[in-house]
């Protein structure tokens, strides 16, 4: 027979671990909502980018464009995105459309970007379908 001191340690090491069960699976949950979620944007992403992929494809002239390098280092990597701000102007069915175009990479080389986007250069551009002043640069440029 235990005695109640040992009673009061046994139902202490239940409530502990209770908690500490309780504890494990609330974080579970949580990893694994968080592991769905992310999952879940990278197939949107990944099937937004297919989406884009089958958009028109057009020349356009480079009205104006301004590219900035951003340093995105920190303590323990080098890295630098680049930031393209442009207006394109193209031919689509026979109507002239404007465009303003904004976006920003990571860096992955030492290419001279700005001999990609200077004005007055034709580059090829995709066209969204349902919005034909939204354009993209996926695939065209070897700009995301």
């Amino acid at each position: 027979m235990l005695s109640r001191n040992g009673l009061d340690k046994l139902r202490w090491h239940f409530k502990l671990h209770a908690w500490a069960y309780r504890l494990a699976v609330v974080t579970l949950a949580i990893v694994g909502s968080i592991f769905l979620l992310a999952s879940k944007l990278g197939k949107d992403r990944a099937q937004r980018v297919e989406e884009v992929r089958n958009w028109q494809l057009v020349d356009a002239l480079i009205l104006k464009s301004k590219l900035t390098e951003i340093n995105t280092s920190d303590e323990t990597t080098f890295s630098t995105q680049l930031s393209l701000q442009a207006k394109f102007r193209y031919i689509l069915s026979g109507t002239t459309m404007e465009s303003d175009y904004i976006g920003i990479w990571t860096r992955q080389d030492q290419r001279d970007w700005n001999r990609f986007f200077e004005e007055g250069q034709t580059v090829t551009v995709r066209v969204s379908p349902s919005e034909p002043t939204q354009i993209s640069l996926i695939d065209t440029t070897g700009v995301p």
